[in-house]
Formats: C-alpha cells, structure tokens, sequence
C-alpha cells in the first residue's frame, strides 16, 4: 500500500529536493533505544495481526527495519510506526526469547520541525500514516487511512498547503508530493494503492453502513464492493440480514453478490406487497372515465393551446397516471 507515484513526487530529479519539499520534509536520526522506554500509540488505528509469526521472524532474523518514534516531554518515545515489531519484541521478552534490556534501532522523528501549518496532533497522524506505508493492509487498516488521509488533506488544502509528505524513502526520510490540482479521493487511492472507485466504495460503508456491515467487513466476511451493496439498504435492513445471513453460513464463508441478490427481490416483493396492503381507493373504468369526460370539458372545439411548459406537465401527468396504473 502506499504506492506513491515517483515520477509525481516534487524534488526528485537530480537527487535534490526543491526548496519547498525540503520545508517539509523532516530528517530523521537514529538512536538505539531500550523498548521499556517506548510505547505505543494509542491513536495507531491499524490492525496488529499474526504477532507470533512475526515474532518468529524477528527471533530468527532480528529487527530487519527500524521503529520509527518521537520523543516525549517526560524523555521516554512514542511509537509512530512499527506497532506489530514492537507487539512481536514484546512477545518474545514474554517468552524469553529477546533480552529485555537490549536496546532497539530507532529513527526519531522531530514533529515540531515539520514547517506544515497543522497542530501537534495533525502532524502525528500524519507520520503514522507515511511512515506505515510498506505494511500489508486489511479492511479496517484501509477505511482508517482513508478517515485520516481525507481529513489531513482537507487541512492542509484549507491553509493553500501544496506540497506535503506521502511517504519515507530507503533511508527513513520524508518524501513529499504536489497535490495541487489533484481531487483528494484520487490523492488517497495513489496513497493506499487502491483505485479511486475503491474509495468510493469505503466511503459509501463508511457513511451509510450498519455497525454490523462494517463489522463484517472488518472480520473479512463480506467483501467491499458487496457492502456498498449492502450499504444502498436502510441500516436496520442491513443488519438484521447481516446478523442472519451470517448465522447461516460458516465461520470462513464470506457474505456473496448472489446472497445480496435474494435479499434485495425479498426486500423489493416486500416494499410491492405494503404498498398493495395499503390500497384503500378503487379507480373504477366507470369512474376514471367521468373524470376524463369532465376534464374533456374543459377543452375548447379547436382544442386547448398549451405553452412549452404547459406542455412538459400535461406529458408528465399522463406519464404519472400510466406508472400509476402498471
């Protein structure tokens, strides 16, 4: 994810950012730091799945890539990326497997001399979105980055910002982008490696989908493009077929098109029948015609002379009783 487009990216070219991209761009150093003395961020929305196996790796390999942190005002580090490293150390200290006092390779991260006009908080959801781009994404990692990503960019554009950071290069460092006539769904697609569509597709679970259809997409049991499906449903239809569709199936199948299909004719007869239910008038042949004969009436020998927009609306009720009667 985070499939940035290089040829997109200011400053590359010769190696040298320009002077802009260099404002913005922030230089990170390295420490070796004791893990007792990090913690993790708790406004790191991504998942943090499969720690044993990554735990195993680590064991085998030791810590391949850097945590990224900043450091606090109390001295000890906040974790910026790195989540499921620091999860994985952790559990082989538990183990026994890794020494606890022995300190890990870190790059640390200056929010403050990042030169954007967002507060504290902004700048560091900003680093943990790009610096967390190499990792492999599930549902819910992908409807946070899009919340967040959508909610950054919207800043920063509010403040003429033109350039700002998607992402690190092979050294740790920031790496900016021109966003600047770029529409923000199509910014976040190029961000998580998605299409715009895709985004679309979130957005519209995201805005309008039950507790339960997202829950259900979060635990992999409905796909995206289905819960926008889905998500076209009033939201206590969604969840009362979400709830039983999946009581239904077993713990590994997912919720498919065709299960969608037979709800949407269910909900379809359902809506035809409450709409006969409540039928209470009879239109008669004998009665519709006294009304014709009556509106006949109205209508000179030579015929009525109608405007253009007289016309539209006589089409339209003729159109309007036809529906009606079919």
């Amino acid at each position: 994810m985070g499939k940035f487009k290089l040829d997109k990216i200011t400053g590359v070219g010769e190696g040298l950012l320009n002077e802009q991209s260099k404002n913005v761009a922030v230089q990170k150093r390295t420490e070796y730091i004791p893990i007792s003395k990090i913690h993790p961020n708790p406004r790191n929305g991504l998942s943090l799945n499969n720690i044993p196996e990554l735990a195993s790796q680590i064991k085998a390999a030791g810590l391949e890539q850097p945590l990224v942190v900043y450091q606090m005002d109390d001295g000890d580090y906040m974790l910026l990326t790195g989540h499921r490293r620091f999860k994985a150390i952790n559990y082989l200290i538990e183990s026994g497997d890794w020494d606890a006092d022995k300190p890990v390779e870190c790059k640390v991260k200056d929010l403050d001399a990042m030169d954007l006009p967002l507060d504290f908080e902004d700048k560091e959801m900003l680093s943990i979105l790009t610096t967390n781009q190499n990792r492999k994404y599930e549902h819910e990692d992908i409807a946070f980055e899009i919340r967040e990503w959508k909610n950054l960019i919207a800043k920063l554009r509010a403040k003429g910002v033109t350039i700002m950071v998607v992402g690190n290069d092979e050294n740790g460092n920031d790496i900016t982008r021109n966003i600047a006539g770029v529409k923000t769904r199509d910014l976040v697609a190029e961000q998580l490696g998605i299409s715009s569509a895709q985004v679309a597709k979130y957005d519209k679970v995201e805005n309008r989908g039950s507790d339960e259809l997202k829950a259900a997409l979060k635990e992999n049991r409905i796909n995206v493009s289905n819960a926008a499906q889905v998500a076209n449903m009033q939201k206590p239809v969604q969840a009362k077929f979400i709830t039983e569709i999946l009581e239904k199936k077993g713990t590994d199948e997912q919720i498919t098109s065709d299960d969608i299909a037979v709800e949407e004719k269910k909900q379809s007869s359902k809506k035809k029948n409450e709409r006969e239910e409540k039928a209470i008038y009879v239109i008669s042949t004998n009665v519709f015609n006294k009304d014709m004969r009556d509106i006949s009436k109205l209508i000179d020998e030579g015929g009525k002379h109608l405007t253009d927009s007289q016309y539209a609306a006589y089409c339209r009720y003729i159109k309007g009783l036809k529906k009606l009667f079919s």
